[in-house]
C-alpha cells in the first residue's frame, strides 16, 4: 500500500504508446525499493493508454493517473501539473518507452545520503529498433562532456537516468513550458548552475535502458545508430551476444528486452558485463582508426597532444559562427536589395502619375 508521504515521486509522462507503456510501468513496480508513488501523466492520449493504466491501478495503489488534454510540444506543462502534486522528497523520471533495472532507484537514491547532492544520474544504454544494445558513452563526471552539456550543445543521457530533490522546484522552477524540446536538459542545467558542481553525482552502474523514440528518425545521430557501433554489431565475434536482443516479427523492442531481463536472475549482470567489454572494443576500434589517420597524414599530433581534440572542437565552432555570420549578412543584403527594388518601383509609379 502507498504511504502518505513516500520517499520518491516517479514521473512517467506518456502520449499514445499503449503498446510499450506496460513495460515501463512493470520495470517501475519491480523496483527493489518500494517507498514511492508513480505519477503517470497522460498528454492528450487518444489510444488505449487509460485502459492500460487502469489495469495497473487496480493492482497497485501507489499509481496515480493524470488524464490531461494535449499540451504544446512534448507536454511539459502537463508534467508540471503532476509534479505540483508530488509528495516525495525526491523526484525520479521514467520515459514511457524506456525500461529501468530493478536496482535503478536504490542505486541512485543512495547518493542522496550526502545532503549537498541535488541531482544524480546513472549509467545508461541505448537499444536500436533491431535490438542492438550500445553504451551511451556520455556522462557528466567528464569535464569536457560536462562543459558541452552545460553549454547546451551536447547530451546523450536519457532523462530516465536522472533523479533530483523535490526542493529544487522552489529554487529553479519546474519544467519550462515554452521550450519545444530538450526540457530535461534545461532543467538539469538550471539545477547545476544554481547549486554548483558539488551538487551533482554520477552513478556508474548502467540502470537505464533507452529505446529510440517513435518520433526519432535514423537521421538523428544517436549512440544506437553511430557507424562505428553499427560496424561492431555487424562484424562476427566482436561484441558479446548479450548485446543483441532482436525482436520477433511484429514484436516491440521493449517486449523482447523485457523478456530477456526476466529470463534469468543473472541476465542483468551478464548485460552489464557485456557493456563493459563493448566499451573496450569501441575504444580499440577508435585507437586503430586514430593510428591509421596518423599514418596517412604522417602526423602524430592527435596522439601526442591532450588538447588537440579541444582545439578541433573550438576550430569547428568558430567556423560555424563565421558561416552563420556570412549567412546573416547575405540575408540582410537580399532584404536590402528587395527593399531598393520596391522603392524604385514606387518612385516610377509616382513619376508615371
Amino acid at each position: 500500500m502507498a504511504t502518505s508521504t513516500p520517499l520518491l515521486s516517479i514521473l512517467l509522462p506518456t502520449h499514445n504508446r499503449a503498446d510499450v507503456l506496460p513495460y515501463a510501468i512493470k520495470s517501475v513496480l519491480a523496483q527493489s525499493m518500494g517507498d514511492f508513488e508513480l505519477l503517470i501523466t497522460g498528454d492528450g492520449c487518444t489510444d488505449q493508454t487509460a485502459a492500460v493504466v487502469a489495469e495497473f491501478m487496480a493492482l497497485d495503489a501507489r499509481i496515480r493517473w493524470f488524464d490531461l488534454p494535449k499540451a504544446p510540444h512534448f507536454g511539459y506543462a502537463n508534467r508540471n501539473v503532476a509534479l505540483r502534486e508530488a509528495r516525495g522528497d525526491l523526484v525520479g523520471f521514467v520515459a514511457h518507452d524506456d525500461i529501468i533495472s530493478a536496482d535503478h532507484f536504490a542505486l541512485l537514491l543512495a547518493a542522496f545520503a550526502d545532503p549537498q547532492v541535488q541531482l544524480v544520474h546513472g549509467g545508461s544504454a541505448w537499444i536500436s529498433v533491431a535490438g542492438e544494445v550500445v553504451p551511451t558513452v556520455f556522462h557528466l563526471q567528464d569535464g569536457m562532456m560536462r562543459q558541452e552539456f552545460i553549454a547546451g550543445r551536447w547530451n546523450r543521457i536519457p532523462a530516465t537516468a536522472f533523479v533530483h530533490r523535490r526542493g529544487i522546484f522552489a529554487q529553479v522552477g519546474y519544467w519550462s513550458e515554452t521550450l519545444a524540446k530538450a526540457g530535461d536538459m534545461d532543467l538539469w542545467n538550471r539545477i547545476i548552475n544554481h547549486y554548483g558542481l558539488a551538487s551533482l553525482r554520477v552513478v556508474e552502474a548502467v540502470t537505464t535502458f533507452h529505446f529510440r523514440a517513435s518520433w526519432r528518425t535514423q537521421a538523428h545521430m544517436d549512440p544506437d545508430n553511430e557507424p562505428l557501433w553499427k560496424m561492431l554489431h555487424q562484424e562476427p565475434d566482436r561484441l558479446p551476444a548479450a548485446l543483441k536482443v532482436p525482436p520477433a516479427s511484429g514484436e516491440t523492442e521493449q517486449s523482447a528486452f523485457w523478456q530477456r531481463l526476466q529470463s534469468s536472475p543473472a541476465a542483468l549482470t551478464h548485460l552489464r558485463q557485456a557493456l563493459v567489454l563493448a566499451l573496450q572494443s569501441f575504444a580499440w576500434a577508435l585507437e586503430l582508426r586514430t593510428q591509421a589517420q596518423s599514418a596517412t597524414t604522417e602526423s602524430h599530433d592527435f596522439a601526442q597532444s591532450p588538447g588537440h581534440l579541444q582545439q578541433e572542437i573550438t576550430k569547428h565552432r568558430e567556423r560555424a559562427e563565421r558561416l552563420r555570420g556570412e549567412l546573416d549578412r547575405a540575408k540582410q543584403t537580399i532584404v536590402a536589395q528587395k527593399s531598393r527594388k520596391g522603392l524604385g518601383s514606387f518612385w516610377r509609379q509616382l513619376r508615371g502619375k
